[in-house]
């Protein structure tokens, strides 16, 4: 059998790899979302872990304002948040919006599960400081559970029990005012949030009041598409090759012939072989050598690599990267 036939069905075989990669990355995102854990995912860890320091920054200036002396009434939230530390409260108040990011929660919603959950942090700090004994018993039952529900029933017990500590339980309007006032912060420090009218009404008394929900702003939006793109190319559910695997040059390049071989095939319109010129640019594909001074064609542009990029994973005209310099339509 022809060599050329055992490398077209290698071909077939690693681009099978890239698809189901890509289809195991979504099937976990749609199951995230699911179970309303998006912070588990890869975009929202990331948005954790970039906005914790500004928004714990705007904690802290928030709370040196309202503590400096001037005149005025003191929200709510200041007298809240004075016993636990800003970087925790961003931490827990992050956590709590990302969880159901894409779903657009009613922001009321949201607001009083983030002031829930700062009072639990706190119940906790409380339990720990006046009952260690009770705290550590505390800690091993809701180790691992990520049901809020249940960790609430198990604090709750745990300080009917505790006969050394004393903690009021927070009404819901104090709640609801505390998570609001975080999440005004962490909109206008983050830029991971904004605030939208809804056409429901929720009813207070005898009146239908607006509604508005927590969503992503139009900046966020675009960044995630272009991540959910990019990162579910990183990871192809490996299988062996068919044939011996390309060898390695150096610290990269071997292994599967998928990304290397395409590029060498000839255009199907002139029969010319592509050389990386601009007459003839390489096609780029996902896991490539990228050299320097070449050129490449990519969703219909020609761009110039500006420099090495052994096993590529940054496609052309990816945000920020000066590696790519578009030169015209392909």
């Amino acid at each position: 059998m022809a060599l050329i036939h055992f490398i077209e069905r290698e071909l077939v075989l690693e681009e099978e790899m890239f698809n189901r990669g890509k289809d195991r990355f979504f099937a976990n995102i749609a199951r995230l979302k699911e179970q309303r854990n998006e912070g588990g995912t890869t975009y929202g860890k990331m948005l954790l872990k970039r906005g914790i320091a500004p928004l714990a920054a705007a904690i802290t200036a928030f709370m040196e304002k309202a503590n400096s002396g001037t005149a005025g009434r003191r929200h709510m939230a200041v007298a809240l948040l004075k016993d636990i530390a800003p970087d925790v409260a961003a931490f827990i108040t992050l956590r709590t919006a990302i969880a159901p990011l894409t779903s657009e929660p009613m922001l009321q919603n949201v607001a009083v599960r983030v002031g829930r959950e700062i009072e639990a942090e706190l119940r906790l700090s409380n339990l720990k400081q006046n009952d260690a004994d009770r705290y550590a018993m505390t800690q091993r039952y809701i180790q691992g559970h990520k049901s809020r529900k249940y960790r609430s029933t198990v604090l709750r017990y745990a300080y009917g029990k505790s006969t050394t500590v004393d903690f009021e339980p927070w009404p819901l309007a104090q709640c609801l005012h505390l998570g609001q006032k975080l999440i005004e912060l962490a909109i206008d420090s983050t830029g991971i949030f904004a605030i939208e009218l809804t056409s429901n009404k929720v009813r207070k008394g005898n009146k239908d009041m607006a509604a508005y929900s927590l969503v992503m702003t139009p900046a966020l939006k675009e960044w995630m598409d272009d991540h959910l793109e990019s990162r579910s190319i990183m990871a192809p559910a490996y299988m062996p090759t068919l044939i011996p695997p390309k060898p390695w040059e150096g610290a990269c390049g071997g292994g599967y012939y998928f990304q290397a071989m395409r590029p060498l095939s000839v255009d199907p319109e002139t029969g010319d072989e592509p050389d990386g010129s601009r007459e003839h640019p390489f096609a780029f594909l996902y896991g490539m050598d990228v050299k320097n001074g070449s050129y490449y064609s990519y969703e219909g542009k020609l761009w110039l690599a500006k420099a090495d990029m052994p096993a590529c994973v940054w496609t052309p005209g990816t945000a920020g990267l000066w590696q790519w310099e578009e030169a015209s339509a392909a």
